[in-house]
């Protein structure tokens, strides 16, 4: 929350935070997901992420690499978080941002088509993975009106939007320089 005060002069009031190990649970508890896969990435992934969760995961180096062949392949949450992560393939950071938007998306989709009694076995089970600042009294309300939520259109973006940054150098490091005025 500090990074986005300090850079954008937003203060976040609320917030749930998911870390990575929490992220391969929750994607695990909807069933996966199916997602496409270039060549390109699938090679970063395998090459780089899967090997580096496996080793935090404790898990044998070779588990969950992802077949040869791209294309529209059904994950399991160690495979969507390395989909998640890849940076240098299609658009180096904005296309992970991308990648990023279309998990949640797609999370989201699948969590509108499950039944009510299945909705609230996953909530209770995410819940367990998150933290929050929010109370149990504003959870449980955000729970109980969950089918109107839903519902809503889903909208995102990605920050800096076009044509409000450019490259340049900052204290020895290469960054994007916003404009916020833009």
């Amino acid at each position: 929350c500090q990074t986005y005060e300090d850079n954008f002069g937003i203060k976040i009031d609320k917030y749930v935070h998911i870390d990575f190990y929490s992220f391969i649970n929750i994607v695990n508890y909807v069933g996966g997901m199916t997602l496409y896969v270039s060549a390109a990435e699938r090679k970063v992934m395998n090459e780089n992420y899967i090997t580096e969760i496996n080793y935090m995961t404790s898990q044998p180096l070779e588990k969950d690499y992802l077949p040869i062949e791209s294309g529209n392949v059904h994950m399991n949450g160690k495979q969507v978080l390395a989909y998640t992560r890849v940076r240098y393939v299609g658009g180096g950071d904005f296309g992970r941002t991308e990648r990023q938007r279309k998990v949640i998306n797609e999370l989201l989709r699948l969590v509108k088509t499950m039944k009510p009694s299945r909705f609230n076995k996953f909530a209770e089970r995410s819940l367990t993975n998150v933290s929050t600042n929010l109370s149990e009294t504003e959870v449980m309300s955000l729970l109980m009106g969950a089918s109107d939520y839903l519902d809503y259109e889903t909208v995102s973006a990605r920050v800096p939007i076009d044509k409000t940054h450019h490259s340049g150098k900052l204290q020895g490091a290469y960054v994007l320089i916003i404009d916020l005025k833009k």
